[in-house]
């Protein structure tokens, strides 16, 4: 049984590498582009008007501003004529395309029945792409975004603190 896993575990190897090998040739096609970016037959191109923007959002963050933040002001300046929400921010703050890069794979089609479209959580290989596409900002500034997103996380609070700030004595007070 050993020579079997190890001829299997070869191959997975041989195959994730020819992949890997593909990648570096193939034109990576992209559907639909994130805000700062055109799509031009296929390619995403900055556009322009709208790469200031994204600048200005990762400029903000790195000065310490948080995503919140970020949109009220955008929103005061009518930045883009639309209406800014904080999960927007947050999406162009960890989307690598920013840097000029691509990562793979993100989201999978499940192999049984019924086949469902699944967000990628270490369950499948994804695959890293460096240079797909042209940056609006510096691969340093994102990676520092990156870095300063983790210090930020918050740590979720256990159930049984959530749940005892709401429960209540007979006389009004906090238990």
């Amino acid at each position: 049984m050993r020579v079997a896993g190890d001829k299997a575990k070869a191959l997975e190897q041989t195959l994730e590498s020819a992949y890997e090998v593909v990648l570096k040739f193939i034109k990576i096609i992209t559907y639909y582009a994130p805000v700062g970016f055109t799509l031009i037959d296929g390619n995403l191109q900055i556009n322009q008007a709208e790469a200031p923007t994204i600048q200005r959002i990762f400029t903000e963050y790195l000065s310490g501003n948080n995503s919140r933040e970020i949109a009220a002001a955008l929103n005061k300046d009518k930045a883009l004529g639309r209406y800014w929400r904080r999960e927007a921010i947050d999406y162009i703050l960890q989307n690598e395309r920013y840097a000029g890069n691509a990562l793979l794979q993100k989201r999978y089609t499940t192999d049984s029945f019924p086949r469902k479209k699944k967000r990628n959580r270490g369950e499948r290989e994804m695959y890293f792409v460096a240079g797909s596409n042209e940056a609006i900002i510096s691969q340093e500034m994102f990676d520092q975004a990156q870095q300063l997103r983790k210090t930020r996380k918050r740590e979720p609070t256990p159930l049984h603190d959530t749940i005892s700030k709401q429960i209540r004595c007979s006389c009004g007070a906090r238990v």
